[in-house]
């Protein structure tokens, strides 16, 4: 988990050269911690 974390971390960084993917990783991040924390409670 944490080497997959490492690497989309990686990838968000090469991605800010581009606004629109950055704010678009940005999101997906988001999105993901928001499900992780949500089955977390289930």
């Amino acid at each position: 988990m944490l080497k997959s974390l490492d690497w989309s971390e990686k990838e968000g960084v090469e991605l800010l050269d581009i606004p629109p993917l950055a704010v678009l990783c940005a999101s997906m991040k988001l999105i993901l911690k928001i499900i992780n924390a949500i089955q977390s409670i289930i």
